[in-house]
């Protein structure tokens, strides 16, 4: 804006020249018409805040010049519906969060250690920290802490007594099984399952008489068994029981324990000398390694109860008893079944 000078006085009455005015009614005119300069307004002039409000173009106002109260490093303007206002700086670690529409912003923020911020059905959250050994569960909605024991609880039983196993996917809970039942395990690729108590079931008797050897067949719906052994004796060096797939039969001389030898496919014991009368039991899990569980008694009181010799035959299908002389007595035959 050029500057509007006053080079004549005029007083009254006197002839105006155009050359004496021309130049600064330009001045005049041209600064009216959106020229007008910071030169020409008043340090101390008090503009109406409607006539700053007019002001929308960009640059025109300079935030350096915007005083608020209590002015502090990290506060925030904003506009609260009515004017605009002071936002103060929020704690460490607190974020700017919003309401809404029709709300003003706010700081948020955990200020306790282990707190989680989640987001519920309307705004931000806070999940206090839990209790020691609780873990964060969601139940489609809302996070919330939650024990083990809970947590089980939730997935598979709460029922007393149910037992938890790995299935070929899953885990999965095995309901509680009725009074007396024991967990029986179906082999590998299996779950477990509950079972009666297994019972013995009589078989047959067999009658040894006049032979060396006497076979039968083993049941096939069981694989543990029970010999009864009712006064047998061999007249021969030795007398034995053979547990196996062929039942091809030997005759057994007295032998201690450094002298067994082992004898593949067949699973033998020695029971006594030869003419000694043996009573007792024995029983025998045709599909395990161990010893078969005995109780024995014979009149020979330096007889030779039990020895084993060779492994165990899981395919076997008979048993025998032999002797190298003659056999005389009977064995009683049970099977363990379940009830």
């Amino acid at each position: 804006m050029a500057l509007v000078t006053k080079p004549y006085t005029f007083s009254a009455g006197a002839v105006i020249v155009a050359a004496e005015h021309n130049s600064n009614f330009d001045t005049i005119y041209n600064d009216y018409n959106g020229n007008i300069s910071n030169t020409n307004i008043a340090s101390g002039a008090a503009i109406a805040d409607t006539k700053l409000a007019q002001i929308t173009a960009n640059d025109k106002v300079s935030l350096t010049a915007l005083v608020v109260a209590s002015e502090t490093q990290g506060d925030i303007i904003y506009f609260n519906g009515t004017d605009w206002t002071r936002l103060g700086v929020g704690t460490a670690g607190q974020a700017l969060t919003t309401g809404g529409a029709a709300t003003n912003p706010t700081y948020a923020g955990m200020t306790t250690r282990g707190d989680i911020e989640y987001r519920n059905a309307t705004t931000r959250a806070r999940l206090a920290v839990g209790t020691a050994n609780q873990v964060v569960r969601s139940d489609g909605t809302d996070p919330a802490w939650i024990g083990l024991s809970a947590i089980l609880d939730n997935v598979f039983s709460s029922t007393q007594g149910v037992i938890l196993y790995r299935g070929a996917a899953t885990w999965a809970a095995l309901a509680t099984g009725t009074s007396g039942s024991f967990l029986q395990t179906q082999g590998a690729a299996a779950n477990p399952q509950w079972a009666g108590a297994g019972a013995w079931f009589f078989v047959e008797t067999l009658t040894l008489s006049g032979s060396s050897k006497a076979t039968a067949t083993l049941p096939t719906d069981s694989n543990i068994f029970m010999f009864v052994l009712d006064n047998i004796a061999g007249t021969g060096g030795a007398l034995g029981l053979t547990v196996n797939a062929n039942a091809s039969g030997y005759a057994f001389t007295r032998r201690n324990l450094a002298s067994l030898s082992s004898v593949t496919g067949q699973t033998r014991w020695v029971i006594t000398t030869a003419g000694n009368k043996v009573n007792g039991t024995i029983i025998v899990n045709r599909l395990e390694t161990r010893a078969p569980v005995f109780n024995l008694s014979s009149s020979d009181s330096s007889a030779i109860i039990l020895q084993a010799e060779g492994g165990p035959d899981l395919t076997a299908t008979t048993y025998e008893f032999v002797d190298a002389g003659t056999l005389s007595g009977k064995v009683h035959l049970f099977k363990l079944s379940k009830q």
